[in-house]
Formats: structure tokens, C-alpha cells, sequence
């Protein structure tokens, strides 16, 4: 008998102690889910107040970088979302594009038209995110441009401190047009790019309309790009 009562104690006390541990679990269970909403209704907050953060009409910092970067509280002009494009093409070193005669045009194969037609869509992807956002890398942009050019100069020494990254942003009606061939031994080229950037799935977009110059590399197999204007 007392046998018995002894093992039905040690089973009440074992069930006891199960359920605490049930409880437990089940405690640190809804609190991890918990923390999760939590994080995630901070995240969506934060977000949508950077959102309202942004002005319906934004000061750029000027590109040009003939001296040190701007900062973000240097005197710009004020510009609408539509205009940005020749501030953000200022790198370039030309504020307005130069009056120049007709240049001569080669024949082109197709095979040379779509890899100026990539180099120029890829640089573009790359540059405007570089030079639009806060702290962006430039290396990419690097990439596709002419180590010996005085372009690669400006852009390796260029940074910003401005600007805001979104995860919707995105690239609309990016378009290569009017590529030609201007000089063939070395080969050299020309095209010009108009995109239309987005911020904020489409809160805000850019207008960004440039003028590249490309050279090929001695085997012709890639083609880098050598100068770039606004237009």
C-alpha cells in the first residue's frame, strides 16, 4: 500500500512538473512570436516615416567634382523629381554639353551595337545608384569605365553623404538610343541613355538623360566607357 501511494505521489509530482515545462515552452513560444510582430511593425514604422521624411521637391548636392564633393548642407539649387538629371550627370565635368561638330560615323556591326547597348544599360543601373544614394559604393560603376580616363579619376574620388535606399526602388523606360561608331582603330563609340528612376516604388522618380563616349579594348571584346554628359 504504501508502496503504491509512493509511486502515485512520484506520478502526480512528474505530471506536475511536465506541465511547467509545457507551460514553459509554450510561454517562450508566444513570446518569440511576439517579438517578431513587434519587429516587424518597427521595421514598417521606420520605413514609412523616412518615407514622409522626403520633401515633395528635394535639394541635390551638386556631382561636379573639380574640387571636394558637396555636402548635403551646401548651398544647391533647389530641384523638382523631374529636373535631377543634370545634377546627377554633373560628374561628368560638363554642366551643359558642349557645341561640337557632327562626329563622323563608321559601320557598326549588331554584334558591337549590343555590347555597347549592355555596357551602357549596366553602367547606368550602377552609376545612378551611386550617385543618388547615401554612402552607395562606386566600384561597380568602376568597372565599366576606362581606368585611363580623367572620368575614372572623378568617380574614384566621388561620395555623398545624402539620399535615401528603398528595397522597391527601381529602373523604368531605361532606353539606349542612337548608337554609333566614331572612330574604328581603336574603336570608339557613342549612344545616349534615358531612364527613368523610381524611389519609393514610384513615390518619387528621376529623369536621368545622358550622353556616353565608349572605346573597345585592344582584343574588342569589351567596350568600357571612356567620357559621359547630361543632355
Amino acid at each position: 500500500m504504501k508502496d503504491n501511494k509512493k509511486k502515485r505521489k512520484k506520478k502526480k509530482k512528474m505530471t506536475f512538473y511536465k506541465g511547467l515545462l509545457i507551460a514553459f515552452c509554450s510561454g517562450l513560444v508566444v513570446i518569440g512570436v511576439l517579438l517578431c510582430m513587434l519587429y516587424g511593425a518597427l521595421a514598417r514604422y521606420e520605413e514609412k516615416v523616412q518615407a514622409e521624411k522626403i520633401p515633395e521637391e528635394i535639394t541635390i548636392p551638386s556631382l561636379a567634382l573639380g574640387g571636394d564633393a558637396a555636402s548635403p548642407e551646401a548651398e544647391v539649387p533647389s530641384v523638382s523629381e523631374d529636373t535631377v538629371s543634370e545634377d546627377a550627370a554633373a560628374v561628368s565635368g560638363n554642366d551643359l554639353p558642349a557645341e561640337e561638330d557632327e562626329e563622323p560615323s563608321f559601320p557598326i556591326t549588331d554584334d558591337e551595337k549590343m555590347l555597347v547597348q549592355k555596357t551602357a544599360e549596366d553602367f547606368t543601373k550602377a552609376y545612378a545608384v551611386f550617385s543618388l544614394k547615401k554612402n552607395a559604393s562606386g566600384s561597380t560603376a568602376l568597372s565599366f569605365v576606362d581606368h585611363d580616363s580623367d572620368l575614372y579619376g572623378r568617380l574614384a574620388s566621388y561620395s555623398n553623404d545624402w539620399g535615401v535606399t528603398y528595397s522597391s526602388d527601381s529602373f523604368d523606360e531605361l532606353e539606349i538610343s542612337d548608337i554609333k561608331k566614331i572612330a574604328e582603330s581603336p574603336a570608339e563609340y557613342s549612344c545616349v541613355v534615358d531612364c527613368t528612376y523610381s524611389v519609393n516604388g514610384g513615390a518619387y522618380s528621376y529623369d536621368l538623360d545622358f550622353e556616353y563616349k565608349l572605346k573597345a579594348s585592344e582584343s574588342g571584346d569589351k567596350i568600357m566607357i571612356e567620357d559621359m554628359q547630361n543632355r
